[in-house]
């Protein structure tokens, strides 16, 4: 029986990071976001979903933490690389980036991800569907995430 698992990984480029300095924040509560805002600064979400078979033992596919520090060890690089050296860089290039690269480690297990630029604004990603294929790469989506 396949299930798919889908985990909200949030984060903040601070200014502070954009310099090049590191980020010495506590991890402790990453369902809010890690790095944490501090000031002004870019604040995003990425949707990732991932897909299999549960482990018979434990029942689980994989672990919320194990996605949440993979996506950011990928995602945070590129993106703060883009903002300091390439701020005009396409973000659906970003995404089919930071796609790849965890696509490169979660192999089949990932299927999709949502980057949710702004709250009505949304870029979608989506994995090669066999291996010597062209990946769907990424498509802007309108959509309403919350509120108004």
């Amino acid at each position: 029986m396949r299930v798919r698992l889908t985990r909200t990984v949030r984060f903040t480029l601070r200014p502070r990071d954009l310099s090049g300095s590191s980020t010495d924040a506590p991890r402790d509560n990453t369902f809010a976001s890690w790095p944490p805002p501090t000031g002004l600064g870019p604040w995003y979400e990425i949707d990732v979903h991932v897909e299999g078979e549960p482990d018979p033992g434990t029942g689980y596919l994989m672990g919320i933490q194990e996605i949440d520090q993979l996506t950011r060890a990928i995602a945070l690089p590129i993106l703060e690389e883009a903002f300091r050296e390439a701020p005009h860089t396409r973000p659906s290039a970003l995404l089919e980036r930071i796609g790849r690269a965890l696509e490169n480690e979660l192999g089949e297990l990932l299927h999709s991800l949502c980057w949710k630029l702004t709250p009505r604004q949304s870029l979608a990603w989506r994995r090669r569907t066999k291996p010597n294929s062209t990946p769907e790469g990424a498509k802007t989506m309108t959509a309403n995430h919350g509120p108004a």
